[in-house]
């Protein structure tokens, strides 16, 4: 059985996550050492694009060492493609993935991210929550990025902690350097 992680938001709703650990294993490995080390608790989710992606989000500068490593990216074939409810690592879209920094794509239109973008699970319970934070009322968040828009939700909406149930899996050391 494949682990899973349960993202606890602020008001107790749970979003569950199957892990695919055969896919991703360092990437997972990362992830699962950011959610051992709590990496998640109290961080608010701050991009918010109906449509194509939710995510929580914070500013790796003023948070430790921890948040600011990378590992080489574990893309996949056509064979574990991007759809609605997937769970993918951020990254630069080319050779790294960032295990700290997780989204939940919100679409069957997001083909663009296969082969640049972790896939490494799928949300298996916990719909209602993700379509509620996804058509909440949004803000416009400045960004320095030129044709990108991001949104967040008006009124904070906080993972009150990440769990995760490793079942049969045993995470191996992660291979991870400072970006």
């Amino acid at each position: 059985m494949n682990p899973v992680m349960t993202i606890v938001m602020n008001n107790h709703q749970e979003i569950k996550i199957e892990l695919f650990y055969e896919h991703a294993p360092n990437s997972i490995s990362g992830l699962m050492e950011a959610i051992e080390h709590h990496a998640f608790d109290k961080m608010p989710i701050e991009r918010v694009v109906p449509g194509f992606v939710l995510q929580p989000w914070c500013d790796e500068t003023t948070k430790g060492e921890f948040y600011q490593y990378v590992c080489d990216g574990e893309f996949h074939d056509e064979r574990h493609k991007f759809d609605a409810y997937c769970v993918g690592l951020a990254g630069d879209g080319d050779k790294i993935s960032v295990p700290s920094c997780f989204f939940i794509t919100l679409s069957d239109h997001v083909a663009h991210l296969n082969q640049k973008f972790a896939m490494i699970g799928k949300v298996i319970s916990g719909f209602e929550e993700i379509r509620r934070i996804e058509h909440s009322q949004l803000i416009d968040v400045p960004c320095e990025e030129e044709n990108v828009v991001i949104k967040r939700p008006k009124d904070d909406e906080i993972i009150e902690t990440v769990k995760i149930e490793y079942h049969d899996c045993q995470p191996q050391p992660v291979k991870k350097y400072l970006a």
